[in-house]
């Protein structure tokens, strides 16, 4: 396109603005970009990378740690990576059914620092991944190094992206920081300019394939659908204002193949977890209205966006939701110039895409709290599968911090307009900031000087939702914590409003005097950090102890009374922690796990399906209610050597409790009676500690045997009813759903033979046998199609037995039985993954080399 030359009418206009003085350019080498934001995250994160420090973080405290220490340690021990987690649930597939972000990039630092060490490096690592992408996608919206770098601290410090770690989120944190990365690539990739589109479009699939190692699938979708709405509009912008419809179109089939190129990098884990969908009870999708709008962002919570503090953070949340561990809060001086943005920078089209995505996120986040969102419920392809859709929030968080900085760069280095019009228009920048810093001004003024009025008020705004989701009592409960709260929501308003004359005066000394952009520059991105900095400060701690000092990860899971008793024993066998109404006795998280020892609970929450219906907990992801343990042979089928209760008092002694304690060691009795009942159970008490009791089982178990009879049965309830029955033997007697080809019943009743563990591992567990005749070995671990035998180097088909184990037909003899994890699933992953990660390398390399060559033929 030619441009236009000047004429002489338009000439003084051109002198006029080249005399006006613009803001001077700093440059920001990467180096210092990268230095810079790492010491302010540093400077949030220093407390948990202290020696003998544990960053606090409640899925990675209960599970996440345990899960990243037993990969740590098989690799460790026996050179390989876990398939096969043995210590829940009767064992699970490791890979298949998800442990955290077993294989994203950063799992290769826990070959050599800590886990606990490690798990805060990821939070550092990808909030400055944040903020470096977001100042470069910035940068190519053509905003200055100081408005990129502003809101590269903006996006980086945001509530949706720190606030997470108190959750212990990391995979919520690692796609949110994503994302401006794989925008940052379609802005380049989309340049008609571009001389290494290939390239952009490569590690745009890299992108794609780091969030879906994550591995959270819902947060990627969100991100992804971002991106598609992005490029669809970059195709028609290049196609509608540029006439570059070919270009378009390229563009679009590359951002195909880097779709395409994405979930092939993620291969090594998705492949898998995909074939895995049909063995997990989380395999049947969505279920319905109400489970997908659970944990939508209520109405009352954008209020929050202006005061941080306004329902309450942690633990003085008041709002309808059960509980709230994060905040959406991004700043009220990005607020307010996004607001800002929209209106002066209207004329650019990227204003009115963040603009309307935004919206677009904002109402997908309130889900069933708006009619909105009933709309894509019913369009978008697998929306019904995910709740908690206030998850998208973070999309608003970024396009937000876009529109802040498009305003800023507008304010600060637009040229100035003609006096005459000046005095038409007002300014909008300080017209926006008086009107939200005013109204911040009036309600801190009246939540200090009438808190009971003020708390009225807002009960009346808030009632109704909260008897909707809460009910009566639990809403009454609710606005008495609102009323606690009202200190803390009126120092937020006044915060907010100090923060706002703060920005405002700032941005307004930064148009007037361009020539100190540095200090200003500066000045507004304390600002802007600052404010974040108080309200992720409250998400990111250290594990303390009751008298608040910092303890370990060896002091926070050193071994306990029960486990230093179980640790004596070191055959293998699994325990049995008992509940009481759903509730657990001994400890809801996976610590068992971390000392080695195998349990039929866990904290997992993607464990096997088949497994949860036959302990008679199916159509849940919890370890609760499981009604089928009550009966012996089901415990003996797991092995169940030991019972974990809490030590309760002898009947004989509770007189001298008060009437409620009586009542509730009577509940405890009763519940319990089944398994430390004396008289009716084969478990007798071994160990009575200072809190716990332990009980072990006086039957025979094992964790392999030699059975001899066989019933064919195929109906599930009909397998999970008989072994119910009295005259089930689980050491004689085996249930299978298909019968094997010759085989007859023997009328012999004795025991067909010996059979002994030689070799026990995640992957691969080793056994000898002897045997007489016939017969079958019962393995207690879960079944699972890719857990394979060969029986003396010969490989033989593993049946389904007793609902969930594992069995093998034996001929007599000596035999020598490998059962080893071998998925074409993971085989093909890791294949498919590592020749991806080639092609994206191969890429880069042949679009630099590619640029060289040309770059010497025309020096040449």
């Amino acid at each position: 396109m030619s441009k236009k030359k000047p004429t002489k009418k338009n000439e003084p206009k051109q002198i006029q603005e080249k005399a006006t003085v613009t803001a001077p350019e700093y440059k920001i080498g990467w180096g210092w970009l990268l230095l810079g934001l790492s010491i302010l995250v540093f400077l949030l994160f220093a407390n948990t990378l202290a020696r003998g420090h544990l960053i606090q973080g409640s899925d990675q405290l209960l599970a996440g740690y345990m899960f990243k220490s037993f990969a740590q340690d098989a690799i460790r021990t026996t050179g390989q990576m876990p398939l096969w987690n043995p210590y829940i649930f009767a064992g699970l597939p490791y890979i298949d059914a998800l442990h955290g972000d077993a294989l994203y990039i950063t799992a290769f630092l826990r070959l050599v620092f800590p886990v606990g060490t490690v798990m805060s490096l990821v939070f550092i690592i990808q909030i400055i991944v944040a903020g470096i992408f977001t100042y470069g996608f910035l940068r190519t919206l053509k905003t200055s190094q100081a408005v990129a770098l502003i809101g590269a601290i903006a996006y980086m410090f945001t509530g949706v992206m720190v606030t997470h770690v108190v959750s212990g989120h990391d995979g919520k944190i690692i796609v949110s920081s994503l994302l401006p990365a794989g925008l940052f690539l379609i802005q380049k990739a989309f340049d008609p300019e571009t001389r290494r589109q290939l390239m952009w479009f490569s590690l745009l699939g890299l992108v794609i394939g780091l969030a879906l190692l994550s591995p959270h699938v819902q947060m990627t979708y969100y991100m992804l659908m971002m991106m598609a709405f992005y490029i669809i509009f970059k195709l028609l912008a290049l196609g509608i204002k540029e006439k570059r419809w070919g270009f378009g179109a390229k563009s679009l089939g590359l951002s195909f193949g880097s779709l395409a190129l994405g979930f092939a990098i993620s291969a090594i884990q998705f492949l898998p977890s995909i074939a895995y969908l049909a063995f997990s009870p989380r395999g049947e999708g969505g279920r319905g209205w109400e489970w997908n709008t659970s944990w939508s962002m209520p109405r009352l919570e954008v209020f929050d966006l202006f005061n941080a503090r306004f329902s309450g953070i942690l633990e003085n949340y008041w709002g309808p939701n059960a509980f709230k561990q994060h905040s959406e809060y991004f700043g009220i001086i990005i607020m307010a110039l996004a607001i800002v943005g929209i209106i002066l920078a209207w004329k650019r089209k990227e204003t009115k895409f963040f603009m309307g995505f935004s919206l677009f996120g904002l109402l997908m986040s309130l889900g069933g709290n708006t009619f909105f969102y009933r709309i894509p419920y019913e369009i978008f392809p697998l929306l019904k599968s995910f709740r908690a859709p206030a998850m998208i929030f973070f999309t608003v968080a970024f396009s937000s911090v876009v529109l802040a900085a498009m305003a800023l760069e507008e304010i600060i280095n637009a040229p100035p307009k003609p006096q005459k019009e000046r005095r038409k228009k007002p300014d909008i920048a300080l017209l926006v900031f008086s009107i939200i810093g005013g109204l911040m001004a009036i309600l801190a003024i009246w939540s200090s000087a009438d808190p009971s009025g003020f708390g009225n008020f807002v009960s009346g705004l808030a009632r109704g939702e909260l008897m909707q989701t809460n009910g009566p009592e639990r809403a009454q409960a609710l606005l008495s914590r609102m009323q606690a709260n009202i200190r803390n929501a009126s120092n937020g308003f006044w915060l907010s409003f100090l923060f706002l004359a703060g920005g405002l005066l700032v941005i307004l000394l930064w148009r007037r005097f361009k020539k100190l952009t540095l200090i200003w520059g500066l000045a507004l991105a304390g600002l802007v950090f600052v404010d974040l900095w108080l309200v992720d400060r409250h998400f990111v701690d250290i594990v303390r102890d009751r008298n608040g000092n910092p303890i370990s990860a060896e002091e926070l899971y050193a071994p306990d009374e029960v486990v230093n008793y179980l640790k004596a024993d070191n055959g293998i066998y699994r325990v049995f922690p008992l509940q009481y109404m759903g509730n657990d006795l001994y400890r809801r998280d996976d610590y068992l796990m971390l000392h080695g020892i195998q349990s039929v609970g866990g904290y997992h929450g993607n464990q096997l399906e088949r497994y949860q219906e036959f302990i008679g907990a199916p159509h849940t992801i919890m370890f609760r209610d499981a009604s089928n343990l009550r009966y012996p042979a089901f415990l003996s089928l797991l092995d169940v050597k030991y019972l974990i209760s809490l030590r309760l008092p002898e009947m004989a002694d509770i007189d001298r409790y008060a009437a409620q304690d009586q009542a509730m060691i009577r509940a405890l009795y009763s519940e319990l009676g089944t398994w430390i009942d004396t008289t009716q159970s084969t478990f007798k008490p071994v160990y009575l500690g200072q809190n716990y009791a332990i009980y072990r089982n006086s039957a025979p178990v094992s964790r392999a045997w030699l059975a001899s009879n066989i019933e064919v049965i195929k109906d599930d309830k009909a397998i999970l009813s008989r072994i119910a029955q009295k005259d089930f033997d689980p050491h004689r007697d085996v249930i299978l759903e298909e019968k094997p080809g010759d085989w007859l019943n023997s009328a012999d009743t004795s025991s067909p033979g010996y059979v002994s563990i030689t070799r026990y591992e995640p992957n691969v567990i080793e056994l000898k046998t002897d045997v007489k005749r016939s017969c079958v070995l019962v393995l207690s671990e879960n079944w699972y199609p890719w857990y394979r035998a060969w029986v003396d180097d010969k490989e033989q088909k593993v049946y389904r037995a007793d609902y969930t184990l594992r069995a093998v037909v034996l001929k007599p003899g000596m035999h020598r039985i490998e059962f080893r994890f071998k998925s074409p699933y993971v085989t093909a992953g890791v294949w498919i993954t590592f020749i991806s990660l080639g092609l994206v390398g191969l890429a880069v390399a042949l679009s630099l080399v590619s640029i060289k060559r040309k770059d010497k033929k025309t020096t040449g």
